[in-house]
């Protein structure tokens, strides 16, 4: 398993990074803080988060996004293709969307919440 530095996942459009809110307990896209809150560290096919090493999990039935224990199932694992990052399981694309930046897996569009 090939592990690298800690990286802040951003998306260049909005200026946002994937982060995770231990209020609500969820997964969203935030202003960039540099926080350990939005640090991700890849793993393999993995994104692990740097503040408590769960992973990035789908769940391709509801298309939310999730931290869970590792667990090296094909609903952990991610890949970057043309700026996007693409789920293994069904090779869709992280999205967000509205104010609040939840985030979801849906089909790539090439949009700019992409």
């Amino acid at each position: 398993c090939k592990v690298t530095a800690s990286h802040m996942l951003k998306d260049w459009n909005s200026k946002k990074c994937l982060g995770f809110d231990f209020t609500t307990k969820g997964v969203h896209m935030a202003v960039c803080s540099g926080r350990d809150t939005q640090l991700w560290r890849v793993s393999g096919d993995a994104l692990r988060f740097e503040y408590n090493y769960q992973c990035l999990e789908y769940d391709e039935h509801s298309g939310r996004v999730r931290l869970s224990d590792c667990d090296e199932s094909l609903k952990q694992k991610w890949y970057f293709r043309a700026n996007n990052l693409k789920t293994r399981v069904d090779d869709q694309c992280l999205d967000f969307f509205n104010k609040q930046g939840d985030v979801r897996v849906n089909p790539c569009s090439n949009g700019i919440n992409q």
